[in-house]
């Protein structure tokens, strides 16, 4: 086993972020852990602090020691996943999953974390933690590092306190001069409005919360908006007023305003007519001309639908077009959808044929993901395929990824189950087709739980975040640390980003494995390589600047594009499970759990 460092009763050490661990497992050896981190100004530096009890009960806390270093801990709240996502049908397919991308259960099964609860909100049934012995726990650490830091060395302490003892767990961080791009590739997620007026007391407060929460992690926001007073009411959304820290906001983007809004989202304006157009024109002059992308959503995954030809016709009729533009989503070639632009799934998405669609004119923007093609939202996969979403964002031309729903609670679809406690519960999503999904749609969880669903409340008007969320942040971050490398070597950034996503998409058939790097480790190595490419020139974080580093890095990968399905790139590999070395060198230093995992080589 790697060695950990052993308290009197207790066993600790320190994995990269991009691993879930399980309550229960092989027992932790004792040893001496030195923890390294890098990053850039503008990044989060994150790691995990698991704890296991030995040989009786224990009472498990942690404390993050004053400093220079601005740090969030959260306490992770265990699950059980006992089954996966499925449908009733077994010869169809998951939604999350093909079957010969489908990760073994022994890794994903079990009790496993995905809820973060911040330690200043944590309730007495989550903290501090009552471990049985040969238990674990883990608590989640957050170190942003704005952009006006100082570049340099410094010290971060946190004291993990038992029952009996207690220890420093030391993090020495070495803070780069380069500025990592705020939102370097584009990534939105709706939420639904009417789900936080039936859950909290005061929705408005809870709305920003969320949406303050999902900027921070570099997402833009999608909800209803129908009406005037909608756009009213997110205006600090649409201008960036709600990301300063006058309005309590901390993280990264700072000031900076929506780049996307949407009109009627899911098609809740319905059937268009010149009362309606009246409602758009009305909508998009609440909306902020710095706003980017404006656009009808006028219906979900109905192509032949008439709506979306209608609204476009109606709205080049009246002068709107191009301000506010008309989208649907659909799983058909772009090219022969009469809309402005179709938001296409992940298992559908074809790089030629968005590009035969721009030339029309249209926008094409994928959504979601499905193993083998891009990586879903769903808690039984490994948890960093959300984290490879943002190398393929970075390297292929999905211009915008669309994430369908972050506070699917409720499971109100057509054949949904209702509300449950998702603190509990993980089989969320149901619909008429069969489907169970595991937290799908779910990104966040609700700060309140009535005592009617279950007895995980935390008492306020808001959400908190998952370790999924976690990992679409890392990747978002990482197509920055991509972007920057590609500004001074495109072809060397290019060779990086092969070895985390051999094929994605179209070219990846749909009975053959994922292939990407999903070991945490791996990805480290990936990323210190793509840092000392950063620092061996002048970047720049600002807005034409990544897209030049972006537009060449996708050059290169166009250049050595293998047909639809015929993927396998020399010396890409695939990883389900957990790597015997969890961290590059210099990248973390630090003990690891010693979970083998399976590598296959592949080759052309």
């Amino acid at each position: 086993m790697i060695p950990a460092l052993a308290l009197s009763a207790l066993t600790v050490l320190v994995v990269d972020e991009g691993v879930r661990i399980d309550k229960r497992g092989p027992p932790m050896e004792d040893g001496p852990v030195t923890i390294g981190l890098e990053v850039l100004r503008g990044e989060h530096a994150s790691f995990q602090i698991v704890v296991e009890a030995r040989d009786d009960d224990d009472t498990v806390s942690i404390v993050p020691m004053p400093g220079k270093l601005d740090m969030d801990v959260f306490v992770e709240h265990f699950v059980s996943v006992e089954k996966r996502s499925r449908n009733e049908d077994p010869e169809r397919e998951s939604l999350a999953f093909n079957l010969a991308s489908r990760p073994p259960d022994e890794m994903v099964l079990g009790v496993r974390p995905d809820a973060l609860l911040p330690l200043d909100i944590a309730p007495a049934w989550a903290y501090p933690v009552k471990l049985a012995p040969g238990e674990r726990t883990a608590f989640f650490v957050d170190i942003f590092i704005p952009e006006d830091f100082a570049p340099g060395r410094h010290i971060a302490k946190l004291r993990v306190d038992g029952a009996n003892d207690s220890r420093m767990v030391d993090v020495r961080l070495q803070v780069r001069e380069p500025v990592l791009p705020y939102r370097a590739t584009s990534a939105f997620a709706y939420y639904e409005r009417p789900t936080l007026e039936k859950r909290f007391l005061d929705a408005d407060a809870a709305e920003k919360q969320l949406v303050q929460m999902l900027h921070a992690h570099h997402l833009d926001v999608l909800c209803q908006v129908t009406e005037v007073e909608h756009a009213e009411r997110l205006r600090g959304a649409y201008d960036g007023s709600w990301f300063t820290p006058e309005q309590g906001y901390r993280g990264p983007g700072q000031h900076e305003h929506a780049s996307l809004a949407a009109i009627g989202t899911y098609g809740t304006l319905g059937e268009p007519s010149e009362a309606k157009v009246q409602i758009v024109r009305e909508i998009a002059e609440h909306i902020p001309l710095e706003v980017e992308d404006v656009f009808v959503y006028a219906i979900d995954e109905t192509c032949d639908s008439p709506r979306g030809p209608r609204w476009r016709a109606l709205l080049r009729d009246h002068d709107l077009y191009p301000r506010v533009f008309v989208g649907h989503t659909c799983h058909l070639d772009p090219t022969t959808q009469d809309v402005d632009l179709v938001m296409i799934p992940g298992q559908a998405f074809d790089p030629e044929s968005a590009a035969a669609a721009r030339k029309q004119g249209k926008r094409v923007w994928v959504y979601n993901g499905q193993l083998p093609f891009a990586g879903p939202p769903v808690i039984d996969v490994p948890l960093t395929s959300l984290t490879l979403n943002g190398w393929i964002g970075a390297t292929y031309d999905v211009n915008r990824w669309f994430y369908w729903e972050t506070i699917f609670w409720n499971d109100g679809n057509r054949g949904g189950h209702g509300p449950t406690d998702v603190f509990t519960n993980v089989e969320t999503f149901h619909n008429a087709d069969g489907d169970t999904s595991l937290y799908d749609g779910l990104l966040v969880f609700p700060g309140r739980t009535p005592a009617s669903l279950g007895p995980h409340d935390l008492g306020f008007d808001g959400v908190v975040p998952s370790l999924r969320l976690k990992s679409m942040r890392r990747g978002l971050e990482d197509a920055g640390l991509l972007a920057l490398a590609a500004q001074i070597d495109p072809k060397a950034a290019d060779a990086i980003a092969q070895r985390a996503v051999a094929a994605a998409l179209s070219e990846v058939g749909p009975e053959e494995p994922a292939l990407m790097t999903f070991g945490a480790g791996d990805l480290a190595v990936l990323r210190h390589e793509l840092r000392a490419i950063v620092l061996g020139g002048r970047t720049s974080p600002a807005r034409s600047a990544v897209e030049r580093g972006l537009a060449a890095l996708k050059s290169e990968r166009k250049a050595r594009r293998p047909a639809a399905g015929a993927s396998g790139t020399a010396g890409a590999f695939v990883l389900f499970g957990l790597p015997a070395a969890l961290f590059g060198i210099g990248i973390l230093l630090a003990a690891a759990l010693d979970f083998a995992g399976r590598k296959r080589t592949l080759a052309r």
